[in-house]
């Protein structure tokens, strides 16, 4: 099994899981040359068709040479990049809302619908008829038909929220649930899974915050239908049940950083997935375990995988590092240190055998004398801890007699100035009330003079 992994630089990989290592990789780093679409092009998958985002898609074979096919440019950067079942053409949709029919092998480009809106995501499907599902910023996703470019069904919002205001609307990935291509799910930038059933109604049967983060990227798992994979800017790679209101089923560990594209194999046993770490993760499904961590000097943004078996190595079932290829210098260095370790041990002198019947003698007599000193010292201990406890009892009983004692001084002393402070009121009091009644006595006196001076002169 391998794994094609476009990076944000323009960087095009090819990882095989079962010698874990780097097969083939082709493109240069460059700015404006981020990949925005990867999709296999033939049965086989020896071809893959590459969208950059210069506006332009170029083909690939899986060796890093350029397939005989011509490339196409656009307008604007794609938002969907789709193969049809025979290989023969594949259907592009940009980020302006323009759709058209490119053929694979041939330079011909006839465009067949525009939809006046941004679209961020698309989800390709053929039952019947061609249908592409297209969604985006403020854009609620609608069912478009390629072959008469016409609008089958279009999603409806749901309710306002309690304070009456729309709720926002941004898809980010859509995918198709079953195999009739009746029911989607979406994931949007306001950390919301919804449900749409085309033939029950227009409005999504299921819609659920969860968390807090906006999610980036959702695939249903082919082996059970009602649950999804979903990453979100957070790093945090979850399982949903769609069943129960999208609960959380588990969680891949080992992620960090945002999660850019996540694929499932044909059996459903294994799930890929890249992002911002640097790290190609392979994970067991049902125990979400680490298959394989590889790590890479680019940031990720798509992802494919191959619809071959894996083959793990039993022996090895922790995460592997994938090492560095080395080149001519470093075997040099190493074969320049083995010389190293070689002349060094050519010039140690052998120790000759020493007999062992002797040293084992004398060290059973020093473990003897160890194990006898140490039970004299424990017999010893505990007179002299005891001798030592009665010390310390002896200090605290004088100590807490001192504190008695100061305490009742105290209590003497406040006594004592209580009682002198009322006796020095007293006396005060005493003098006051003497003071009044002399002076009392002298008004009487002379009220009483007075009026035998009055008698005198009648």
């Amino acid at each position: 099994m391998f794994l094609v992994v476009g990076s944000c630089n323009g960087v095009v990989k090819v990882w095989e899981q079962k010698t874990n290592k780097i097969l083939a990789q082709w493109g240069t780093p460059q700015k404006d040359r981020e990949v925005d679409q990867l999709q296999f092009i033939n049965a086989e998958q020896t071809q893959v068709a590459v969208g950059y985002q210069s506006k332009e898609v170029q083909f690939y074979h899986l060796t890093g040479e350029l397939a005989p096919h011509p490339s196409y440019t656009f307008q604007e950067r794609l938002a969907g990049l789709h193969v049809t079942d025979n290989g023969g053409a594949m259907f592009c949709c940009t980020q302006a809302g323009d759709i058209s029919v490119c053929a694979i092998g041939i330079d011909k480009k006839e465009p067949i619908v525009h939809l006046n809106r941004p679209v961020t995501t698309t989800c390709y499907s053929y039952n019947h008829r061609q249908l592409v599902i297209a969604g985006g910023k403020g854009h609620l996703s609608e069912l478009i038909d390629l072959q008469s470019g016409k609008q089958v069904w279009k999603a409806r919002n749901v309710s306002n929220d309690f304070l009456d205001m729309q709720v926002p609307i941004w898809d980010k990935d859509i995918d198709w649930v079953d195999d009739n291509k009746k029911v989607f799910v979406a994931v949007t930038a306001y950390h919301q899974i919804r449900l749409y059933d085309i033939r029950a109604k227009r409005r999504p049967i299921v819609s659920e915050d969860v968390g807090n983060s906006a999610f980036t990227c959702v695939r249903v798992n082919p082996a059970a239908n009602n649950t999804i994979t979903a990453g979100n800017t957070t790093g945090d790679l979850q399982i949903y049940d769609l069943r129960h209101k999208c609960s959380v089923m588990g969680r891949y560990k080992g992620t960090s950083g945002s999660i850019r594209s996540v694929a499932h194999h044909v059996t459903g046993k294994y799930t890929a997935a890249v992002g911002l770490d640097r790290f190609i993760h392979l994970f067991e499904t049902t125990k979400r375990k680490h298959v394989n961590k590889t790590f890479s000097k680019l940031r990720f943004n798509k992802l494919l995988i191959s619809t071959e078996t894996i083959q793990i190595d039993t022996n090895n079932q922790k995460t592997n590092t994938r090492t560095p290829e080395r080149t001519d210098k470093e075997e040099h260095r190493d074969n320049e240190d083995e010389c190293d370790d070689t002349d060094i041990l050519d010039t140690l002198q052998v120790i000759e055998d020493v007999d062992t019947t002797n040293t084992k003698k004398t060290n059973t007599k020093i473990i003897k004398a160890k194990t006898k000193s140490i039970q004299l010292k424990q017999s010893k201990q505990p007179t002299t801890t005891t001798h030592n406890n009665d010390r310390v009892t002896g200090k605290r009983h004088k100590r807490e007699q001192e504190i008695q004692q100061e305490q009742q001084d105290k209590s003497l002393k406040r006594r004592k100035q209580d009682s002198n402070g009322i006796n020095h009121k007293r006396r005060e009091e005493h003098k006051h009330d003497d003071e009044d009644e002399d002076e009392d006595d002298d008004d009487d006196d002379d009220d009483v003079d007075d009026v035998d001076d009055e008698e005198e002169d009648e």
